[in-house]
């Protein structure tokens, strides 16, 4: 080879006599393209040695570019500004390497190795306290069973809770009500959701039952009170629990080391009752990305096309249709909206009607479509002719059991408005920007606690709402801003409570 600069070609080494090689280097360079882990990166981690290594590798990962060592594109113009960048710092290459060796030893020391084999041949097992809300596509027709619409409390954003809830946490989870939970689980995780209120089902004898009984650790965490916006006063709401339900959380907030909350307004509650020992970390399934959270990035108004709202409001009185109407009449100014309802099964034989789930179709009466219609028209104040006949009304309503395939469905979304909160979690962790329109205290509160962008319902007149002036006035930054600290946050709660997990 006609190469006139200083470059020795030492031959074949033994690896002895390859880690002697390397030790004497000031950086070492790995031009691998395509590599799960170079091996010689880990060897440089060992050694102090700072490496200058392709982006399209394993060992990418644990880089900090410039401040443990280097990344370059994979081409070669790149590569050599990288070497001349390294030669201009070199006097600053010792501090380097010895960043990078912390990467090893964090991670990569033989103690690490025997403890992670340990981890995966003997985990630990964790019960989950709640129904197998499992993430799965289930036909229309079966969600329309009243076997179903209770096994996910009436709501598939409660799928979201487990799924998103227990993706980062270090165990082998199973899933049990209270009635089945037997002693033969390392620890419990209860995934409270809005439970902190009288009219909820909570099956007492049981759980005090059980809460008597084991002796293993139990944590809780998402634990949210509900009332509405007016009437947030912490001290009157927990005065207005039952005694079952005081008794009920006063046991698990006695053995637990942290009780984890949505927010301030639920954190202010249990204080209220003399539960100290609280910290509001909000929904666990915020956290889903670890530290890999996009940024929220907001496109131009004129530029929205795709925009869904999730979920629409039960009409219990004509203020109810009145906001529905308004939110309905806002979305069909868009040239593709779409409705993601969760709680609103009266609309499944509609949503059948108008898709080609021909198993679904045959499970049908045609006085199953005609309720749905109604239920529709009642919800929206809309005329039965605008149901049946308007083209966008008819493609308007999707709903999802498979949190996969609702997040693929959001991703193909400008922006997401709602009443609920899981719904927009869901856009939000795929980065498409949500917007909630805070109807009580269980959305106000994680929206004050996350940053969410949000409007109350109780500052104007559904005559007043318009998404376009929303959406130009909400701002992400210091959403964006806060989700490293508010995650750091939850990684502590984790640890007080001594509960594995992977954020690390």
């Amino acid at each position: 080879m006609a190469i006139n600069t200083p470059v020795h070609f030492l031959g074949e080494l033994s690896h002895p006599e390859t880690l002697r090689e390397m030790a004497r280097t000031d950086v070492i360079c790995c031009t691998s393209l395509d590599d799960p882990m170079p091996i010689v990166c880990t060897e440089a981690m060992m050694l102090h040695k700072p490496v200058i290594c392709s982006d399209k590798t394993g060992t990418a990962a644990f880089i900090q570019d410039g401040k443990n060592s280097f990344l370059y594109k994979t081409d070669t113009d790149n590569l050599a500004d990288i070497m001349i960048r390294v030669y201009k710092q070199r006097s600053d290459l010792h501090r380097i390497g010895n960043r990078w060796n912390a990467v090893y030893q964090k991670n990569f020391t033989p103690k690490i190795f025997e403890q992670n084999i340990l981890s995966v041949l003997f985990r630990e097992k964790c019960t989950i306290v709640m129904n197998n809300m499992e993430s799965k596509d289930v036909p229309y027709y079966q969600m329309m069973s009243e076997k179903f619409q209770t096994h996910i409390g009436n709501n598939t954003g409660n799928i979201l809770i487990p799924t998103y809830g227990a993706r980062n946490l270090d165990y082998d989870f199973e899933y049990l009500a209270p009635f089945d939970v037997k002693n033969d689980s390392d620890s419990y995780i209860i995934f409270a959701a809005n439970v902190l209120r009288n009219n909820v089902q909570l099956n007492y004898e049981k759980w005090f039952e059980f809460l008597g009984r084991c002796k293993k650790p139990i944590n809780i965490m998402g634990l949210g009170a509900q009332t509405t916006l007016e009437e947030m006063n912490p001290r009157k709401y927990a005065n207005g629990l039952s005694s079952e339900m005081v008794r009920w959380i006063q046991m698990i907030a006695d053995r637990c080391n942290v009780v984890g909350v949505r927010g301030e307004f639920t954190a202010d509650v249990l204080k209220s009752l003399g539960i100290k020992n609280v910290d509001a970390v909000g929904c666990p399934t915020y956290f889903v990305n670890g530290y890999a959270q996009p940024q929220i990035i907001k496109k131009n108004l004129s530029e929205l096309r795709n925009v869904v709202f999730h979920t629409c409001w039960e009409p219990y009185s004509d203020w109810h249709v009145q906001w529905n109407r308004a939110v309905l009449d806002n979305m069909l100014q868009f040239s593709n909206p779409a409705f993601v309802i969760q709680s609103e099964f009266k609309f499944l034989p509609y949503l059948i009607a108008n898709t080609d789930q021909l198993q679904s179709l045959m499970a049908l009466q045609n006085s199953d479509i005609s309720a749905s219609v109604d239920a529709i028209c009642r919800h929206f104040g809309l005329d039965e002719y605008d149901v049946v006949t308007n083209d966008k009304i008819r493609h308007l309503f999707h709903i999802f059991s498979d949190m996969n395939k609702w997040a693929e469905f959001i991703k193909s979304y400008d922006v997401a408005f709602g009443f609920r909160i899981h719904g927009n979690i869901i856009a939000l962790k795929n980065g498409v920007p949500a917007i909630d329109i805070a109807t009580d205290s269980r959305v106000y509160e994680m929206c004050e606690l996350f940053k969410i962008p949000y409007v109350r319902v109780n500052q104007f007149d559904s005559t007043e709402l318009n998404f376009n002036k929303i959406y130009e006035q909400a701002d992400f930054s210091e959403m964006n801003k806060q989700y490293p600290v508010l995650l750091q946050n939850f990684i502590n709660f984790l640890d007080k409570n001594n509960i594995k997990h992977l954020y690390n």
